[in-house]
């Protein structure tokens, strides 16, 4: 039997992690997640081998986007989608895909959808990050960061543009500051692979 992928990680990593070489305690996170995936702290050396595991099986795991884009790349994806003719789509890429290099399968995916124009825009972040932005402590400098690019580009959209936003936080921000409905890329998807009424 061939050992996992999670196997092997975690046992190149304690070859090379001692109690000596690190102090605890430390955090052991998946190096492809976002701050809240994955995480395990390790207060003694006994709990590394299933914090390095369980690093790794979430860092196997792929966005929703990445999923469709592979798929489609090697000929499994055949949804039928209706096209969407003179339709744009505003693509607000969040942090973790923009870290990861993932927005553009965003966009790929997306790009399935005949006649549909994809349009993407450099931005911060939206400023929620995460839960931040519902702290009362925080709420007033998450919506200051919204307004240094995302929430003025999806307020002047055109009233017919589809909003996507992958991240949840992302599009309740985009709901609340800019008064408009993001939609997650499958939601468009699906709504393109709807039979016509």
């Amino acid at each position: 039997m061939t050992p996992s992928p999670a196997a092997n990680l975690s046992g190149w990593w304690l070859a090379i992690i001692t109690p000596d070489t690190l102090g605890l305690p430390l955090i052991v996170k998946p190096p492809r997640e976002g701050s809240s995936i994955g995480i395990t702290k390790v207060a003694g050396y006994s709990q590394m081998q299933g914090a390095v595991e369980l690093a790794a099986k979430y860092d196997a795991d792929v966005l929703c986007e990445e999923f469709v884009e592979g798929e489609r790349q090697a000929g499994r994806f055949q949804l039928k989608l209706a096209p969407m003719p003179g339709k744009t789509a505003l693509l607000h890429g969040h942090c973790h895909q923009k870290a990861f290099g993932t927005a553009a399968a965003a966009v790929a995916a997306l790009q399935m959808i005949p006649e549909l124009k994809v349009e993407t825009f450099d931005s911060t972040c939206c400023g929620m990050a995460g839960a931040f932005g519902y702290e009362a402590e925080h709420h007033e400098m998450s919506l200051k960061i919204g307004e240094l690019g995302v929430l003025p580009k999806m307020r002047a959209a055109a009233p017919d543009t589809l909003l996507a936003a992958c991240g949840t936080s992302c599009r309740h921000q985009i709901a609340d500051g800019a008064r408009r409905e993001a939609r997650h890329i499958v939601r468009i998807l699906d709504e393109a692979s709807a039979p016509p009424p």
